[in-house]
């Protein structure tokens, strides 16, 4: 009678699990220190944020997705740092903890080419060709 058992054990998980999917709502914390309009909290985030992100109201702010600053006509980079920053200002940290610039654009493309400033980096030396400095 394995199959009674295993019916009631999986509507048990069922009805738990379903409970579990639901998402939490997106906390809306007051303004602190020296943050206390939208525009002073987007500009410390860096990245020209407060000219991308055109949102004015603090509680709008908190509570937007990432489909609400897709609307706006935000990239996707620019979504995802904004979110990050603000679950970060959630948690109590200040932005001059965690706020960073875009790293700089590569380069090279991919793996790089196998010289690069006219120094062998990789597959086998020609004749004529130096070696890669060692580090």
């Amino acid at each position: 009678m394995l199959c009674p058992r295993v019916n009631k054990t999986s509507i048990l998980i069922r009805n738990f699990s379903t409970s579990i999917k639901a998402n939490a709502s997106r906390q809306v914390v007051e303004p602190r220190g020296k943050f206390t309009d939208t525009t002073t909290l987007l500009s410390s985030f860096g990245r020209s944020l407060q000219e991308k992100c055109k949102i004015e109201d603090w509680n709008q702010l908190f509570s937007s997705s990432s489909r609400d600053f897709e609307r706006i006509g935000m990239t996707p980079q620019d979504r995802k740092y904004l979110l990050w920053c603000l679950e970060k200002f959630r948690q109590g940290q200040y932005p001059e903890s965690f706020a960073h610039e875009p790293s700089p654009k590569k380069e090279f493309r991919g793996w790089g080419p196998r010289v690069q400033h006219g120094k062998r980096v990789r597959g086998l030396l020609r004749s004529g060709e130096e070696p890669a400095p060692k580090r």
